[in-house]
This record gives structure tokens, sequence and C-alpha cells, in this order.
């Protein structure tokens, strides 16, 4: 699920076995709340700026959360079995 744009909400999904990215989040000021994800290969990607994720569970994926921008919010995820839970994976262009 590829979200993009800002002010949006992505609630209460429930994802299983997904090879890619399970929520893919590309946009400002977004909320991602109590969203369950299990087996995947990143949980959560999310590329803006001020996007919250909020109680989400993330089980046994390989990248809970893989975010770009330092000024996401995170409160109350609960993580298990990941490999990584948390990924700060800046996006770097060439020059």
């Amino acid at each position: 699920m590829t979200i993009q744009g800002k002010l949006n909400k992505v609630y209460k999904n429930k994802i299983y076995k997904n090879d890619i990215t399970s929520i893919g989040v590309y946009g400002s000021h977004n909320a991602i709340y109590k969203n369950t994800i299990s087996q995947a290969q990143n949980g959560i990607d999310i590329n803006g700026n001020k996007n919250i994720l909020t109680k989400n569970k993330i089980l046994n994926c390989v990248n809970g959360i893989v975010y770009q921008e330092r000024s996401t919010i995170f409160k109350n995820n609960v993580f298990k079995g990941n490999k990584k839970n948390i990924w700060y994976n800046p996006v770097v262009y060439p020059e």
C-alpha cells in the first residue's frame, strides 16, 4: 500500500506476509496508527516531514520502520522479532 500527499490517516490495517514494503508513506504531516504488520521486508517505509507513527504493531519483519526524515515522530509502537526495529536511512542524492 502506497500513500502520497499530506494530512493522510493510515489506520487499523492488518498486513501479513508481504515480500516488499507493507505501508509506504511519502509526504508530510501524515498519521499512521494502530496498524498490525507481520512478516514483511519493510513494515513501514516513511519519507516526509513531521509524520507521526503511533501504536503500530510490527512483528517478524526484516526492517520494522524505515524513515528518511529526522522530524518523524514515534509514539508507543510495539516491535517483536524484527531484524531491525527502526532504521534511519536518509535519501542521499549523487552529486
